[in-house]
């Protein structure tokens, strides 16, 4: 089979109309009012009846539960795209990722010399929920996070926006899915300075977009999202 060679030039959205109201209109629940509403639901049972584990299972099973019903046709024809782009596929996984892994370490290098702490409060959270229940967290965020995650900000925020304008597609999405991991602390803490550890998610994020925009594939950022998570759990569960 030949392969159709794919550059940030020939990107293709192909979403639909139908997939891009039904994605901007699920944007919101996800990001905020579904935390919101798990948040109201733990605090009906203050014995901790619910716990944050069983909160996120619920949260990701939504998401999942949406996916298949809005957006199943995208991600089989997003598959289709990984079988006709194979290689492209796997050498912008490999790309992506040695470029966010060497952004990642000078990042790393320069903070510890500012001495300022690379851990972002949902790091703590996720080795926290960890302790608790390690299987059922690994299980969220290797086979469920990612899924739901890739189609709501690079699915359908990129691909809608790409149409448009590239610098905004990275925008956007990258801006989106830095905030969503952080804004519940800032919130939480009543605290907007910690907004500012969306910062740290701005390399993986533009890795992630950008191996998505050159492979030609949803399914290429998906198994990179996946495949950071695994790492950071096998991580947690060396120093658990």
């Amino acid at each position: 089979m030949n392969e159709t060679r794919m550059t940030a030039k020939n990107f293709t959205p192909d979403l639909t109309r139908g997939e891009t109201i039904a994605g901007w209109i699920y944007l919101p629940v996800h990001m905020f009012l579904l935390p919101v509403l798990l948040g109201m639901l733990q605090m009906l049972y203050p014995s901790g009846e619910i716990s944050d584990v069983t909160v996120n299972l619920i949260y990701y099973g939504i998401g999942i539960l949406v996916t298949a019903v809005c957006f199943l046709k995208l991600l089989r024809r997003e598959f289709d795209h990984l079988c006709d782009r194979v290689f492209y596929c796997i050498s912008s996984f490999c790309a992506a990722y040695c470029a966010w892994y060497l952004a990642m370490l000078v990042l790393s290098l320069i903070l510890e010399q500012l001495s300022i702490s690379t851990e972002t409060p949902n790091d703590a959270t996720i080795q926290l929920m960890a302790a608790d229940n390690f299987r059922m967290m690994k299980a969220i965020g290797i086979f469920l996070a990612p899924i739901v995650e890739e189609v709501v900000f690079r699915g359908v925020v990129f691909q809608s926006l790409r149409k448009k304008s590239r610098l905004l597609a990275y925008g956007v999405s990258v801006g989106l899915f830095c905030l969503y991991h952080v804004w519940q602390y800032a919130v939480a803490y009543q605290d907007p300075v910690m907004l500012l550890y969306a910062l740290e998610y701005i390399p993986i994020t533009l890795a992630i977009t950008w191996s998505y925009e050159r492979s030609g594939s949803l399914w290429t950022a998906i198994a990179f999202h996946a495949a950071n998570n695994l790492m950071n759990f096998m991580v947690i569960e060396a120093i658990m």
